[in-house]
């Protein structure tokens, strides 16, 4: 293969690696895109016997001959573009674009970007071949790191797909925070609902000035009659974080424990905040966050509230309470507050 991955880390890097805080392990080989950022995972981890695996032909003849590549950096952060498929397997081959952030241990920070080569061999007669790096180049740019992933990995080559950086961003957040609680692995992948994204436009009460936002809805899991969901808010300024939404903490006393037919009172003791939200559902005309949660069945007991976006964040203005466990649907409110914008 052509060993030309990483030239321009030659002149940018020289002094013996240090790497920051170590990412979380990442070994995902079932697609381009995600053989890359194993790649990069393991190379910020100083794993570089593991990042070795990545390719079809050796880059180096030892690890420490690899690792010498990388001497000086603190760390590399990678993203990627929509891979273009060309060929059929297993001689089919994928051009991945891909931008990496290279932080130095003085603090600077350079923009790489160019394309791999990734090679599907996986219906190839013999033993199983997952994919691997065939070839590739990326060199210095000054655009931001958001903004660098080429549009033609060849000057005459074909326009490269669009790609969605800030759902690309969130669904990596998602899957590293919740991927394991929210247990979709018994749903298969083709059944699993694509994420939801919303455009929100709203103003701050102390500034004058619209300002843009983006929620991103997330499938997490679903039960009989329930279907959990997590969201995630991206600002225009780039930061992307997870929307924690306020609930009450309820203490529900009942005529009888038993049968829990009859309520006696239902009280607010407290709030919490959580991240999931049952069978909710976004209006993006007024703003507003609903969900509904069935505690037994439909028809009996259940939670429903309701959230307004305002100021840059989902307020509780409303949550209706059903306790009683008797067939019929009779919720009350425990929480009426002021809604509007």
């Amino acid at each position: 293969m052509r060993h030309r991955l990483w030239p321009a880390l030659f002149c940018l890097l020289g002094a013996p690696p240090a790497l920051a805080g170590e990412p979380a392990y990442l070994d995902d080989r079932s697609s381009p895109a995600a053989l890359v950022k194993s790649l990069y995972n393991a190379i910020n981890r100083a794993e570089h016997g593991r990042a070795m695996s990545y390719f079809d032909e050796r880059p180096a003849d030892t690890a420490e001959a690899f690792a010498e590549i990388f001497a000086g950096t603190s760390q590399m952060r990678v993203v990627t573009g929509e891979p273009l498929a060309e060929g059929e397997a297993p001689d089919r081959r994928f051009a991945v674009p891909l931008a990496v952030a290279v932080t130095g241990e003085d603090g600077q920070t350079q923009v790489l970007a160019g394309c791999y080569t990734v090679l599907d061999q996986s219906d190839a007669a013999d033993d199983f071949a997952p994919y691997r790096i065939a070839d590739g180049l990326i060199e210095p740019t000054d655009a931001a790191l958001e903004a660098a992933l080429p549009q033609r990995c060849a000057q005459d080559g074909p326009e490269l797909p669009a790609t969605d950086l800030v759902l690309q961003q969130a669904t990596t957040m998602f899957e590293a925070g919740f991927g394991e609680s929210c247990l979709r692995d018994h749903i298969a992948a083709e059944d699993l609902p694509a994420p939801e994204s919303f455009r929100i436009e709203f103003r701050r009460a102390w500034d004058s000035e619209m300002e843009e936002a983006r929620l991103i809805r997330f499938f997490c899991t679903r039960g009989a009659y329930n279907e959990f969901h997590v969201h995630y808010l991206a600002e225009a300024a780039g930061e992307i974080m997870p929307v924690n939404f306020v609930v009450p903490e309820l203490d529900i006393r009942y005529e009888d424990d038993d049968t829990r037919e009859s309520v006696r009172s239902i009280d607010v003791i407290g709030f919490t905040a959580r991240p999931e939200l049952v069978n909710s559902d976004y209006d993006p005309d007024t703003l507003t966050m609903t969900a509904h949660s069935q505690w037994r069945g439909v028809g009996d007991a259940s939670a429903s509230g309701k959230w307004i976006f305002r100021s840059g964040a989902f307020t509780l203005v409303r949550y209706d309470v059903d306790a009683s466990y008797d067939g019929e649907i009779n919720p009350e409110p425990v929480i009426e507050l002021i809604d509007g914008p």
